[in-house]
């Protein structure tokens, strides 16, 4: 069954036209997001490493965690395009929380809770099933480090878009 065109309206390409450049984040879009990953490095290893390598990737992604923050509300409190009429505090308070509950989540909550588990579960399947005492460390490591990228691509863009509907529907 063939499906042309002009079965669907097209609204759908009057609201691509309509929608606006996204502004580049230097924090969301750049290499620096997979420092906010650190912490998935550390559910990967461990298994084969020390809790103290672990627990410093977690600081190193508390820092990212931080420094976007700090940024968007430094950014947000400077903002050329807020009126005399506007709250800047509120302003800021809204981006700041905004950042927060998007790093809550696409950085601290998910991926370490896929990882963790992933890693986790992986390991010990391969512990039940006696396989090679190498596989059984490197295997669920592997893993853990493969499903890292998949996070910015599947993960951050419905965090993103999950948190604008609340935030344009909610809080506007």
């Amino acid at each position: 069954m063939s499906v042309e065109s002009s079965q669907f309206p097209d609204k759908l390409d009057d609201n691509i036209s309509k929608k606006i450049p996204k502004e580049y984040d230097i924090y969301k879009d750049s290499y620096l997001r997979y420092l906010g990953y650190s912490n998935e490095i550390g559910e990967a290893f461990r298994k084969v490493t020390s809790r103290s390598f672990v627990i410093f990737t977690y600081i190193l992604e508390f820092g990212y965690f931080i420094g976007d923050t700090v940024h968007k509300g430094h950014k947000a409190y400077n903002d050329p395009n807020l009126s005399e009429d506007q709250n800047k505090h509120l302003h800021v308070i809204k981006q700041s929380s905004y950042t927060i509950l998007w790093q809550f989540f696409a950085t601290c909550l998910i991926p370490p809770l896929c990882i963790h588990l992933a890693v986790g579960r992986t390991h010990n399947f391969l512990l039940k099933q006696k396989y090679s005492p190498k596989l059984i460390r490197y295997g669920p490591l592997s893993l853990g480090l493969a499903m890292i990228p998949l996070f910015n691509i599947y993960v951050d863009p419905v965090v993103s878009n999950v948190l604008d509907y609340f935030f344009e529907t909610h809080l506007s």
